[in-house]
């Protein structure tokens, strides 16, 4: 099963763009963007979404590979990582959900 930064990687690939091409879509920097695809960093779940979105597929198909059972994890690093993980998109969830009522209650204003 491919992880998230080789998923990412292979969409760029397929499209047959540069790591900076790819990087002034999301916007970001082509450092950061490169270290998205070697796994150095985790992207936030606004970027997921932006990478999803440029590829033409929904963020669950991204991050599909990423989801694990809870069998497979096999280390308590392995717990912290996917608990890592999953406390970021939350975090970013929640920002979503705020930004999201604040602009439902201007429409209504």
């Amino acid at each position: 099963m491919k992880s998230l930064c080789e998923k990412i990687t292979d969409l760029r690939i397929e499209k047959g763009w540069t790591v900076r091409e790819m990087a002034s879509k999301i916007p970001m920097s082509h450092a950061a963007y490169i270290k998205i695809e070697k796994g150095i960093t985790q992207p936030s779940w606004d970027r997921i979404l932006r990478i999803a979105t440029i590829h033409g597929i929904s963020p669950a198909e991204l991050v599909h590979s990423e989801v694990v059972t809870l069998r497979e994890l096999k280390t308590q690093t392995h717990i912290d990582d996917l608990f890592e993980i999953l406390n970021g998109m939350n975090l970013e969830l929640r920002g979503l959900r705020d930004d999201l009522a604040k602009l439902k209650h201007s429409i209504k204003a």
